[in-house]
């Protein structure tokens, strides 16, 4: 178990939270619907006894017990549809054809936009590019691209230099511009770096490898370009689909992805997919479907392109390596979306079902009639959305329904889901927040008394099964009164002691987890000063304090961390699951530095794990308890009487040095994290943050995630 002198907000490896609830969970029936449903024999009115029970079809075709998903929060952004991105960062992207506004997790609106009158149009709405790394958002407006600081709206660059814009792509350090050639932009300030014209215009987005840009035109020519210099590398030629003495038409060529020294093609004008190979062009395999006149309809994953033939009602898994089918599924019903992949299944969707598919042979695994569009998984739920009726979650073992919510407005688009929330933008401007019901005794009561068992025991069982799980039902309680003192809490176990500290896993009056702990050593004084900074840090990422005080002696609750803390974890994790800890904690760093606040001790021990993502700890705390471990000191501070930084950290304002000096500890930190067999670009992110000389290191924390990010990622 570890100890406070290794770190000091620690949680129990492996423990589960208990989710926050903000009231009492609503059940779909009322008491009369209930009787109703139920009926004098135990079996429903609709019918249900007749359908079939088995784990590949849901047996409640109307779910009248189905659970409605809780809604968290409502949010009127625009008179208009609302489309959805979520930020890497948290919070969402909400676009109109007008405008861009941020919206933090809690429904409020950080910042708003709008397009100016002469360039307002559709083009705003679903043109908007937000990076998985990085805090930018870049808006695409018919005559340029601006880039907007994700946090706090402020423009970091604008460029109008190429006219109309008709698509682009975000890579870390560049931003490509699509026009009639493709211009790649320096992503921190928006300078030209070069430019490409191309025949006729670029084809929908292009692809990028980390060395090459991969595009299609509209003329039947698809470009291999050095990405850095934008230096053609090969080249292949379409034939024109018609020719006569006055017009010739070409294809429209479609980048559809790079994967396993490939990439692949799509020509809609004879509906072929094509591998070419990525280092020459040399054409490797031609994979021929039926379906003309259409972008590509496929997912590229592992190796493996799963693509749809709407003609034939088809889709096929085939090799990357060689073009040859794993297997292809023959779809019963019209196919009515492309394939994903989400774990180890492919999921299908048909007019009126959604066909589950092992990804290794193609063989069904269920099929469910309870949405068609999957987006997502959350714990062991497919989210599934339908643009006309509700987004359900069912369960990934069998396919039956778990929840549902039934749209009160028409979507205008397919649900976004991040960490526990799924978000709906409508076409009336509004959009929600859901979270999916605690347990569902009623409706789990039901299935079990329509199944075979309970259709079998007879009618006064499955209705008394129903019964006793409508009488326990919950009901709301008045709310117990906020924690005042250490007293206040309920100690349930030590997870550390030592001479500087205790910290307990405890309960607040109201039931509410926390992470309780106490400082008897530490200066009233300076723990009230470190507490006052820790806690004026309001954004994600921060651990929040809940509650402190320095009476008998200094004490704080916390947020409880489910996970842990990445010191505990940090055997078990890959190694890019540690890289992207460690640039989670570096934006979070850098955001603090915008507050005008460092950190002062970044160790393994402060740096949580929760159900929401990383979570960095005992801001200043730290560093006036316990000196930093000798290799986080960067080279400058030792010997120089702060080698914990504390010095630093007690400064009113922010210089070079003081970052420079965070940059070397989040390098330190990943690299006393990652494992010795690393990857070269990888080890060379960790070289430049933690060079000898200040100068040599990345010039912000910002920089910093953004590289071991890229790095990682390459892998």
């Amino acid at each position: 178990m570890p100890t406070v002198s290794d770190h000091l907000l620690v949680a129990e490896k492996d423990t589960c939270i208990a989710t926050e609830t903000t009231g009492v969970m609503q059940w779909s029936p009322t008491r009369r619907e209930f009787l109703s449903v139920a009926g004098a024999g135990g079996v429903p009115a609709t019918g249900v006894g007749s359908a079939p029970w088995s784990n590949t079809t849901d047996a409640i075709p109307d779910h009248p017990f189905a659970p409605e998903a809780d809604v968290q929060w409502e949010s009127g952004v625009s008179d208009d549809s609302v489309f959805l991105q979520p930020l890497p960062s948290g919070g969402l992207v909400a676009e109109t054809t007008t405008g861009v506004a941020i919206l933090d997790s809690d429904g409020s609106e950080r910042w708003q936009t709008n397009v100016s009158a002469e360039h307002s149009d559709t083009f705003v709405a679903q043109r908007t590019q937000v990076p998985r790394y990085g805090t930018a958002v870049y808006v695409e407006e018919r005559h340029g691209i601006t880039a907007f600081d994700a946090r706090d709206g402020d423009v970091l660059w604008r460029f109008t230099d190429r006219g109309r814009v008709d698509g682009s792509l975000a890579v870390p350090g560049t931003f490509f511009v699509t026009d009639s050639g493709i211009a790649a932009l320096d992503a921190i300030d928006g300078r030209e770096r070069w430019h490409v014209a191309l025949p006729g215009g670029v084809w929908l987005r292009p692809v990028f490898d980390g060395d090459s840009l991969y595009v299609g035109t509209t003329k039947g020519s698809f470009h291999a370009l050095d990405a850095d210099s934008g230096t053609e590398r090969w080249r292949v030629d379409f034939p024109p689909t018609t020719e006569t003495e006055y017009n010739t038409n070409y294809p429209n060529i479609e980048v559809a992805g790079a994967s396993a020294g490939s990439v692949l093609v799509w020509n809609s004008s004879n509906g072929a997919l094509s591998a070419f190979d990525v280092e020459d062009g040399t054409q490797r395999w031609t994979f021929y479907m039926g379906e003309t006149d259409t972008t590509f309809v496929g997912t590229i994953r592992d190796s493996v392109a799963y693509v749809a033939d709407t003609t034939e009602n088809t889709v096929s898994a085939v090799e990357i390596a060689t073009g040859m089918p794993k297997w292809t599924f023959d779809v019963p019903t019209e196919l009515s979306w492309q394939p994903s992949m989400f774990g180890d299944s492919v999921y299908v969707a048909g007019e009126d079902r959604l066909f589950a598919l092992d990804s290794e042979d193609g063989n069904e695994r269920w099929q469910s009639g309870a949405g068609r569009h999957p987006v997502g998984i959350m714990a062991d739920t497919l989210v599934v959305g339908d643009p006309k009726n509700a987004v359900s979650g069912v369960s990934l073992r069998d396919g039956t329904l778990q929840w549902r919510h039934s749209y009160s407005a028409d979507p205008a688009w397919m649900p976004q889901i991040q960490d526990d929330s799924i978000y709906v933008g409508t076409k009336s401007g509004s959009v929600y927040a859901l979270s999916p019901p605690d347990s569902t005794p009623l409706y789990d009561a039901y299935r079990a008394a329509t199944g075979p068992l309970g259709l079998a025991t007879g009618g006064l069982l499955g209705t008394a099964a129903l019964a006793g799980a409508y009488r326990r039902r919950k009901r709301a309680n008045a709310p117990p009164p906020e924690p005042e003192a250490f007293e206040d809490y309920e100690r349930l176990e030590a997870v550390t002691e030592s001479d500087h500290a205790e910290l307990f896993d405890a309960e607040t009056p109201a039931g509410e987890r926390v992470a309780l702990k106490r400082l008897p050593d530490c200066d009233p004084d300076e723990f009230t000063d470190a507490l006052e900074t820790w806690a004026s840090l309001d954004f994600l990422g921060v651990l929040e304090v809940r509650r402190w005080g320095t009476d008998p002696e200094p004490w704080l609750a916390t947020e409880w961390a489910s996970g842990g803390s990445i010191a505990d974890c940090a055997a078990e994790m890959a190694d890019e699951e540690i890289c992207r800890a460690v640039a989670d904690v570096a934006e979070i760093i850098h955001h603090a530095h915008r507050e005008g606040v460092v950190h002062g001790r970044l160790v393994p021990g402060n740096i949580l794990l929760t159900e929401d993502g990383v979570r960095v700890a005992d801001w200043r705390l730290a560093a006036e308890v316990r000196d930093a471990p000798v290799w986080l000191a960067a080279p400058e501070t030792e010997g120089s009487g702060e080698p914990n930084q504390s010095s630093v950290a007690e400064r009113s304002s922010l210089d070079d040095r003081s970052s420079a000096v965070e940059v070397y500890q989040l390098g330190a930190l990943a690299d006393h994290l990652l494992s010795q067999k690393r990857a070269d670009d990888l080890e060379g992110v960790l070289s430049t943050a933690l060079a000898a000389d200040p100068d040599d290191r990345y010039d912000s924390a910002l920089k910093f995630a953004d590289m071991l990010r890229w790095a990682s990622s390459n892998r």
